[in-house]
């Protein structure tokens, strides 16, 4: 019938890593946030990727980011 309702767009495919997961939390960032707010995200956003970029985002867990953090101060 003609009212049928359009399919629905299939969703983007969850981040494998976290260098994926910090590009598309970015992007998003980026039509959200006030310019100055986004150079602090990207800043935060891109060391941690450096740490931890190639790592599955299901492998990040609490005793990482303290160890990380606490190598950082």
């Amino acid at each position: 019938p003609a009212d049928k309702p359009a399919p629905k767009p299939e969703p983007a495919p969850a981040p494998k890593t976290v260098r994926e997961a910090a590009d598309a939390f970015l992007r998003d960032a980026e039509g959200r946030l006030k310019p100055n707010t986004l150079v602090w995200y990207r800043h935060a956003v891109n060391g941690l990727a450096a740490a931890f970029g190639g790592l599955p985002v299901g492998e990040i867990d609490r005793k990482r980011l303290e160890g990380w953090l606490k190598g950082r101060g």
